[in-house]
């Protein structure tokens, strides 16, 4: 069953960011896109943390503040 071994990502408007939450539940960071109008819809790799946008950037954030430390176009 969905859910079941933890939340159900879905790209699109009903996760429009990719953001990182404290265990206390308050929010560290919001990670910023590659372009206007796009999201990230897969992770690429946890170390160094990296994702994959919808318009074909593969992009490696800082897990601490959740800075672009680079983009690269890979389509």
């Amino acid at each position: 069953m969905p859910g079941e071994r933890g939340p159900v990502l879905r790209p699109g408007p009903v996760f429009p960011k990719l953001i990182a939450i404290r265990k206390d539940g308050t929010l560290l960071w919001k990670a910023a896109y590659p372009q206007p109008e796009n999201y990230y819809y897969n992770f690429s790799s946890t170390q160094p943390l990296a994702v994959n946008s919808f318009s074909s950037w593969r992009c490696e954030i800082d897990p601490d503040t959740g800075a672009m430390l680079f983009k690269l176009f890979f389509k």
